[in-house]
């Protein structure tokens, strides 16, 4: 007989693969369909603007991993952090940045 938490890991197992299965056509698909766009951009603006050589498809797709490599890292996406979550800190977070909200002589 199996235990309730072996079950789980293996059903958690199969969820993993299935997103992979799914994941993995639909991130493929994206990237192919990124590559496509930069491509027919860069040969509709760039050889016009700047006078450089048209480009092909592979190109297109290395200039994108180029560019996140250089500029975005592989690293997960984080959240932004700037502005304060709930309402009643947005009083506080302004004066921080921007300074007191009412003029000085309406104080009090």
């Amino acid at each position: 007989m199996c235990s309730w938490n072996t079950h789980r890991d293996v059903v958690g197992r199969r969820r993993k693969g299935l997103w992979f299965l799914i994941g993995l056509p639909i991130f493929l698909l994206l990237l192919g369909l990124g590559s496509l766009i930069f491509m027919l951009l860069w040969n509709a603006l760039i050889p016009g603007i700047f006078g450089l050589k048209l480009i092909g498809y592979w190109q297109a797709l290395g200039l994108l991993v180029l560019a996140r490599i250089l500029f975005g890292g592989f690293k997960r996406p984080r959240p932004f952090y700037g502005w304060p979550r709930h309402p009643r800190d947005w009083r506080r977070w302004h004066e921080e940045e921007h300074g007191p909200s009412e003029p000085e002589g309406k104080q009090g």
